[in-house]
């Protein structure tokens, strides 16, 4: 007598939608850590940054970068660039096509201290591998100040970011945000954010792609605008639990 498996419609759809859930810094496809520092006196860019990425244990990795204001501070990568500084992981379970709902979590924290300062301060990332993939898709910010954050997305030929949810925030202390994403070249994709469990709100019937793009990949981190004069020092952020699900 033969045995016959049989499926319902909510299994399956559970077992599609099984999130990809980081443990450790192995868990991603790639780390992007300074390790050049900037020194303001001479103008110059030196090797020197080290242990901006690390793990915490309990599924969390800090991302931590040095700013002493009118002396030196974390560069970008090996970039001799002064307007930037970035500490930031990428690529978690498969990547996002065109067409594709994903949703990409994190439970984050920041230091005691952390502020905005006007200029971009994205803490996630959603880019294209390919095609134009200078400017982010979708990214996860931490505007001036020490109280608001906010989801934005830049698509297809658009000249900046068009807000999707704007949401308080407080130094130091966990926020969990989800982030439902769902492509398209055409006015037929979506994107929303639930915060600490609350209802999913957005932009929906919205084309969300990069020109010429097929791919997308997560990062999470801390990437932020610098400059000599900015308020804030050195600081960090931490992600716990960063996961990304095919829905």
């Amino acid at each position: 007598m033969k045995t016959f498996c049989i499926l319902t419609i909510a299994t399956l759809l559970a077992l599609r939608a099984t999130a990809v859930t980081a443990t450790n810094l192995s868990s991603f496809e790639g780390i992007e850590a300074p390790i050049l520092q900037y020194h303001v006196t001479n103008n110059s860019f030196m090797p020197g940054a080290s242990g901006n990425i690390t793990d915490q244990g309990n599924h969390t990795v800090r991302m931590f970068l040095h700013y002493r204001a009118n002396d030196w501070w974390d560069a970008d990568r090996d970039r001799h660039d002064t307007t930037r500084q970035r500490a930031e992981v990428k690529g978690l379970g498969p990547h996002q096509k065109t067409g594709d709902t994903f949703e990409y979590a994190t439970t984050w924290r920041t230091d005691p201290a952390f502020r905005g300062s006007g200029r971009f301060c994205h803490i996630f990332q959603l880019k294209a591998t390919d095609g134009d993939n200078g400017a982010p898709l979708v990214t996860l910010s931490i505007l001036n100040g020490t109280n608001q954050a906010c989801v934005h997305y830049w698509s297809g030929g658009s000249k900046g970011f068009s807000t999707v949810r704007t949401f308080a925030w407080s130094p130091g202390v966990w926020e969990n945000v989800r982030i439902r994403i769902t492509t398209a070249v055409k006015p037929e994709g979506a994107i929303s954010v639930s915060v600490n469990g609350d209802a999913f709100q957005g932009v929906k019937d919205v084309a969300v792609y990069r020109p010429n793009a097929t791919d997308y990949r997560p990062k999470w981190g801390l990437y932020r605008g610098t400059a000599k004069v900015m308020p804030f020092g050195d600081d960090y952020v931490e992600h716990k639990d960063a996961s990304a699900k095919k829905m």
